[in-house]
Order: C-alpha cells, then structure tokens, then sequence
C-alpha cells in the first residue's frame, strides 16, 4: 500500500511531518511503514501488506487513513483529486493504489534538474531537516549508498494483513473525489 505526499509548493517540512505523523498512525495500527524520496516535491509511504486483499480493499483503507490524516489538519492536508480545489493544502494520494497504477520505483532516476534519484531512506532521515525532496541526485547517490544500510532490507518479512473496516468506518468516496473547501469548512453547520 502507498502513499504519495504531494505538496502544493515547496514547503517540505509540511511533507515531513505528515510522513511523520502517518507513520504513527500506521504503527498504531500494527503496520510497518517505509519511506522514499520521490525524486520530486514529496515522499511516498510504502507499507507492505499480506497477499489477501483485493486493489478496491487497498485502495479503501488506504483512503480511510488518508481521510483521517486530512481531518486532522483540514488547513494544511487534503484528499482532493482536483488540483485547483486543493487551494494550496498538501495532496495525500492514495490513487496509486488503485488497479492498473503505477508509481516510480525505488531508485530510478527523474527527468529533472540534477537529475533526482526516487531513494528509500530511514525514518530518521525524514526527522532531519536537512532533507530535501531532491536530496540525492544521479552524482550523489552512490556516496550515500556506500555509507548506509538499505532501510527497505527487512520489507518483505515486515508484510502485515490490513485492518479490516467496520461499515461505520468505510470513507465516504464521494468526498475523496469532491474534498471540502476553506469555504465550505468556514461555514457554520
């Protein structure tokens, strides 16, 4: 399962403490959660699962979290798809869980400026505030590979069975697509 922190702009200490903040919210949930730069503005989540649940299974769950994520911080995170309603809040997608998606891969190498390498870190990398989305490029990644351990080498024993949800708990999909505006949530109920 994945999650894509796509920032409205360049404020990577937002995608960071977002990063953060699901990565406990998934402990408490007995998953494990990893981390990658994107090679780009953001970090993506990675939890591994158990074989079992369907796309449409995935992509729930992962779009509960996210909702619950967003809630907590409606001013600065949100769900929705559409770019011009996201009104400058940090998208966190979890399409890419959805059948037929992809998503860069670990170490692949971005067409951008320098030349960005997509790089599995540790969590004590993204508590640091020297990180940067494009921290590691084509001409400094094998320096920081030769002097850490890959995070990502206990992955695959690391698989745990997601969560099962109650109706009561099922996001309403609707609102992932349609979000809610500044506006929307300023008006009184």
């Amino acid at each position: 399962m994945i999650f894509d922190l796509d920032p409205a702009d360049e404020h990577f200490r937002l995608v960071r403490r977002t990063a953060l903040g699901l990565k406990t919210m998934l402990e408490g949930l007995q998953l494990v959660p990893f981390v990658k730069t994107t090679g780009s503005r953001g970090l993506h989540v990675v939890v591994p699962i158990t074989v079992g649940p369907s796309f449409e299974e995935a992509h729930i769950f992962a779009d509960y979290l996210a909702q619950r994520l967003a809630a907590g911080d409606p001013d600065h995170l949100t769900t929705e798809f559409i770019k011009q309603k996201r009104e400058g809040r940090l998208f966190i997608d979890v399409n890419r869980n959805a059948y037929a998606q992809t998503v860069v891969a670990p170490y692949a190498v971005r067409a951008r400026r320098r030349a960005p390498v997509a790089l599995p870190i540790g969590w004590a990398d993204v508590e640091s505030d020297t990180l940067r989305p494009d921290s590691f490029t084509i001409a400094t990644v094998w320096d920081w590979l030769r002097d850490h351990v890959d995070p990502w080498t206990s992955m695959g024993e690391s698989r745990r069975p997601i969560p099962r949800l109650t109706e009561a708990d099922r996001p309403d999909r609707s609102g992932r697509r349609r979000g809610v505006s500044r506006k929307e949530r300023a008006q009184p109920s």
